[in-house]
């Protein structure tokens, strides 16, 4: 059965057979949770792209319960997700996504990198399947206990260790932000898993943009949390700048440029933090950039040898002096108690600075015009709390985006 986009105001019941989502979203506008029954039926959302469009809303608001939203495979398996919210708050609208993968867990979202514990792919890592989960709320404080279910089939890891889930947060690899990651321990012997697998977990917030979830094996978690690299050019000289809010097995960073982003070079090496749940920052200086663009990427290398890159950041010291609108650096001061932006602009181009918490609020905003070259903001966060924000830089034509750690 396929179908084309359609609102349900009622109850939905799924007797026989797979619902086709077909790239449409499905909506659920009843909150109830006995908004969808089925007697052997289920909705497919199934596709291979990384994109996965095939959802399912479900307008949940402020209603407690278990949401079971009731999916499964192209050829028949069973594997629904359970949305339990046990506290009165609203969570919104609930749009939930899944789709199976290649042992690698290949292909992977857009801007999100799995290098696990055991390499620079997640086949030894995690489950073969995505899943996608979005609430139109935002972060929310409500209590919920998530449960994803996969095929046995998709167990591609050659084990049956204590599974749990883990997020990506648009940086990293975190159990969503002070939720406790919940386990439960596959069962039946390898090769023969077949049915329901459900591994659950409880959390407290989810995104309001894309937000992506896997399921892994908990003693080889994802990789280290990386909040922040930057790179940007000071008196001629190239500072870069990284910060994890976790780490796990980490020995040490390598740092590498490159004049080309194909040819690359160590630059530094730097002691990583281990073990740790905490920020941490860390600082390198380029006495000697290229000439023109510059290329740096960091290269983090576990106890065990194994290894994994972060993405490519850019910067020239041309930008120092050139008029168009451009973020030239932003930082946070030696204490990580202020805001320095510093950007390029044409004389009397019209600015935007905005200041954001984690729940996406607007707390500061300042417009001005530019002079020529390079310009500066300075805001000290006497009345933020510690925690991540969001710092954004436009003109009437270009965006640009950061998060950064104040305390």
């Amino acid at each position: 059965m396929g179908i084309s986009g359609n609102t349900v105001k009622g109850i939905l019941t799924l007797t026989s057979g797979g619902m086709d989502l077909n790239q449409k979203t499905l909506i659920i506008d009843n909150a109830a949770t006995g908004a969808v029954t089925r007697a052997g039926g289920y909705i497919v959302s199934e596709t291979n792209t990384s994109g996965n469009t095939s959802i399912v809303q479900w307008n949940i608001a402020s209603t407690t319960g278990s949401h079971v939203f009731p999916f499964g495979t192209t050829s028949g398996s069973y594997i629904p997700v359970t949305f339990n919210n046990s506290v009165a708050g609203s969570v919104g609208n609930i749009s939930i996504s899944t789709r199976t993968t290649a042992a690698a867990n290949t292909p992977f979202p857009s801007g999100v990198t799995v290098a696990g514990a055991n390499g620079i792919n997640a086949t030894n890592s995690c489950i073969d399947r995505w899943w996608e989960i979005i609430s139109s709320a935002g972060p929310t404080t409500p209590s919920v206990a998530l449960t994803l279910t996969y095929q046995g089939t998709e167990n591609s890891m050659n084990t049956t260790s204590t599974l749990g889930i883990q997020h990506w947060t648009g940086t990293g690899w975190n159990n969503d932000n002070g939720g406790t990651i919940g386990s439960v321990t596959t069962t039946g012997s390898l090769g023969a898993l077949s049915g329901l697998n459900p591994v659950g977990a409880s959390f407290t917030k989810f995104s309001s943009s894309a937000s992506h979830f896997l399921i892994v094996i908990l003693n080889t978690p994802l990789p280290i949390e990386l909040l922040d690299f930057t790179a940007s050019c000071k008196n001629q000289k190239n500072l870069l700048n990284w910060s994890t809010t976790s780490e796990t097995n980490n020995d040490y960073f390598t740092v590498e440029k490159s004049a080309d982003a194909l040819n690359w070079f160590v630059l530094s090496t730097k002691q990583g933090a281990g073990n740790s749940n905490s920020l941490t920052s860390y600082s390198e200086i380029d006495n000697e950039p290229y000439n023109g663009n510059n290329y740096y990427r960091l290269k983090q290398t576990d106890f065990d040898g194994k290894y994994s890159y972060s993405d490519v950041v850019k910067t020239s010291c041309e930008e120092e002096t050139e008029e168009t609108f451009n973020v030239i650096s932003l930082t946070t001061g030696e204490r990580g108690n202020e805001i320095n932006l510093r950007f390029a602009a044409a004389e009397g181009e019209k600015y935007y600075f905005s200041i954001f918490n984690n729940m996406g609020q607007r707390l500061k905003e300042i417009s001005g015009e530019a002079v020529a070259g390079s310009n500066e903001i300075h805001i000290s966060n006497n009345n933020f709390t510690q925690g991540i924000y969001l710092i954004t830089l436009q003109n009437g034509t270009k965006s640009f985006g950061q998060k950064v750690f104040l305390k």
